[in-house]
């Protein structure tokens, strides 16, 4: 990890690239999505990993390896109770910037919430269904579903 050339704090799109679309986990993944970020670091693709999703601001927003590991950059995972904590505790991190949004910019439009909230189900869903394999608890004897990790790549 290192730091990135902008500091990325609010809703911003990532798109995804030409080899997402070969990636099971981001079969659901639109070509483009308003995702909420809050990062200024960035970090180098992993040797053999897919590069999956880039923005304006960072080149490097995701990546899968393996079908199994997948790193974010972005947050899938925000709430509008979670984004008031970033402020509350982060919010000396809000300095001006081409990509870095006012309190009140990240918490209108609500819907944008329940949008990212569910692609990180749906991705999840994805993993824990071993993309290749049965559903976990599937029943199916003698068949193991593939081990998975997701991560966030920050640093705050």
């Amino acid at each position: 990890m290192y730091a990135n050339a902008d500091k990325e704090i609010g809703w911003f799109p990532i798109e995804t690239t030409r080899a997402a679309s070969t990636s099971d986990l981001f079969a659901t993944f639109p070509q483009q999505l308003g995702v909420f970020h809050w990062h200024g670091d960035t970090f180098d693709i992993p040797p053999g990993s897919v590069h999956i999703a880039s923005s304006a601001g960072c080149t490097n927003q995701a990546y899968v390896y393996d079908e199994r590991v997948v790193g974010l950059q972005f947050h899938l995972e925000t709430t509008p109770a979670s984004v008031r904590q970033l402020i509350a505790n982060c919010g000396d991190e809000m300095v001006g910037g081409r990509y870095v949004e006012t309190s009140k910019q990240m918490l209108e439009e609500p819907r944008r919430f329940d949008t990212i909230n569910r692609m990180m189900h749906e991705l999840l869903d994805r993993i824990a269904a071993g993309t290749n394999g049965p559903r976990l608890g599937s029943g199916r004897s003698g068949v193991r579903p593939k081990r998975a990790v997701i991560g966030t790549v920050e640093q705050h």
